[in-house]
């Protein structure tokens, strides 16, 4: 016995699970959302920022949120499903005029203070005495921190990501 999905179940999960498109490479584009939301459905507002978070938007601004991923689509089905076509712009940015994509990801992602955290836990991971063929307890708790750590990383390409998290899954997996 084995499962198959058919040609529409396919749509519906690459719909519903966008972040499966991780595995492509990145295509250089943004997709930027803008939305005005008046304050009298601030809980609408609300909803669709915690469901930007979770799918891997970051807040440039309040109301403009950015992600590197190709959902698009799926931007435009989440906003007709909230009922707020009239009130959100989705777009497609093909380049910056101005600035640069590892510091606008730095920034919005706040991706220097994961490489404070990334950086020290690898520095504990290397002190490592490799007499020892057990690890201690101190060992064992960093690098749970740091298996954490790689999977609290928001959804963006390899270009993007600072360096030390290749070093880090190294000393990892």
């Amino acid at each position: 016995q084995y499962i198959r999905l058919t040609s529409s179940g396919k749509a519906k999960y690459k719909r519903e699970f966008s972040l499966a498109n991780l595995t492509k490479k990145w295509n250089k584009k943004w997709v930027t959302l803008t939305f005005d939301i008046e304050e009298k459905h601030r809980r609408t507002r609300d909803k669709l920022r915690n469901k930007l978070k979770s799918i891997g938007f970051g807040m440039l601004q309040e109301s403009v949120w950015i992600s590197p991923l190709p959902i698009g689509e799926e931007v435009l089905e989440l906003m007709e499903s909230f009922g707020l076509s009239d009130n959100t712009f989705v777009m497609e940015v093909s380049h910056l005029l101005l600035g640069n994509p590892l510091d606008l990801a730095r920034r919005v992602w706040h991706l220097d203070t994961f490489e404070e955290v990334c950086n020290g836990l690898i520095e504990k991971l290397h002190d490592r005495d490799p007499k020892r063929r057990r690890e201690n307890q101190q060992q064992r708790d960093s690098k749970k921190r740091g298996l954490e750590l790689l999977l609290s990383l928001p959804p963006l390409p390899e270009e993007l990501l600072p360096n030390c998290v290749d070093d880090l899954k190294k000393l990892l997996l």
